[in-house]
């Protein structure tokens, strides 16, 4: 039997990471893990399918290799994990401090 409304497509799929879990137990090792979708564009509609997870612990001598999120080449640098993890820590405490301080004004 045909499929209903059967009809030949083209389009282009990709992976992506969609959401980053960041763990940091107290008295552990922090992790991140990166959850996968395939993307699928066909045109006129962009569909997404949940696929894997890719999961890491921070390393104090670890080393990340830049990549510019827009054409995906490679920069001339390098990040440690320590640094990133700083830029993390940094960040939550901007925020909580905001949060705090239009909490303390209302």
């Amino acid at each position: 039997m045909a499929d209903y409304k059967q009809s030949d497509v083209v389009g282009t799929q990709w992976n992506r990471a969609y959401r980053v879990l960041i763990q940091n137990p107290l008295g552990g090792i922090p992790s991140v893990a990166f959850s996968e979708e395939l993307a699928i564009n066909l045109g006129s509609n962009t569909i997404t399918q949940p696929s894997r997870t890719l999961v890491a612990g921070f390393s104090p001598t670890g080393e990340i290799q830049l990549i510019n999120p827009e054409t995906g080449d490679l920069l001339n640098s390098t990040m440690s994990h320590s640094e990133l993890y700083v830029a993390l820590h940094s960040l939550y405490i901007q925020l909580a401090k905001e949060r705090d301080d239009a909490n303390t004004s209302t």
